[in-house]
Order: structure tokens, then sequence, then C-alpha cells
């Protein structure tokens, strides 16, 4: 079931975290939460193992997927974009963030900004992250 301070506590907890591939990227920001949230650890087969992007995909590869969308497709419950909720895992330009309601976030790798946020309703898809349904 969602809880509103554990979200908000992890976001702010790690705001100040630079970008780096392998130790604090999207994977990572998402995998934190989700372990926190479910106490389940889905990603650490690819957590660590990679400096770049191109490790970063190659990783995904040895699991037999082709991208961050498929392996998500392949192992979580997926939604329609207007019944995500706050907390569930999205995807926008090939990026895992976590939904906040009317807008995602996502960590920033270009800018001297913590996060950046998109609008959920244009991400590619978006999946269930427990529940306690």
């Amino acid at each position: 079931m969602f809880n509103c301070e554990l979200f908000y506590n992890y976001l702010n907890d790690n705001k100040s975290k630079q970008f780096q591939y392998g130790t604090w990227d999207c994977f990572v920001f998402v995998e934190g939460y989700y372990k926190l949230r479910t106490g389940k650890n889905y990603f650490s087969d690819i957590k660590g193992r990679y400096k770049t992007i191109k490790g970063y995909l190659r990783q995904i590869k040895k699991l037999g997927y082709s991208s961050v969308y498929e392996l998500m497709e392949a192992n979580f419950c997926s939604t329609v974009l207007s019944l995500v909720k706050r907390g569930d895992v999205v995807i926008y330009n090939d990026c895992l963030g976590l939904c906040d309601g009317t807008y995602s976030i996502f960590l920033n790798q270009d800018t001297n900004f913590d996060y950046s946020f998109v609008e959920t309703n244009i991400c590619k898809s978006a999946y269930i992250v427990d529940r306690g349904q």
C-alpha cells in the first residue's frame, strides 16, 4: 500500500545525489524505492554492473530483453496511464521514473536540478508497484 511519508522521504533523502551510471541512475533510483516499498529486489542482476549507457543496455540484453520497456513488460503488471497511481513506475524516453500524480519524477543527468518532472500522461508506459491489493 502506498505510504506518502515513505515516498517523499525517499525523494528528499536522495535529491542531492549526482547521476552516475551504475551507482545512481534511473534503474538504481526506481529499484531503491521499489525495494523500500515492497521488500522485493527485482533489479539485483543489473544494479551496479555497468558504468555507461552501453553497459546498461548490455546488462538488459544479457537478461534476454532488447530494452527497458521489454524488461518491464515481461516482469511487472502494466497499467494504463489514466490509472497510474502515485509511487508506480513509469517509462519516458527509455528512462524509469516514479509517478507523483499529474507529474512523474526522473533523475536529471544534464543540469544542476535534483529531479526532472514530466507530465505523467505523456509517459510511454506505467507499471503497478504493490498496492496491497
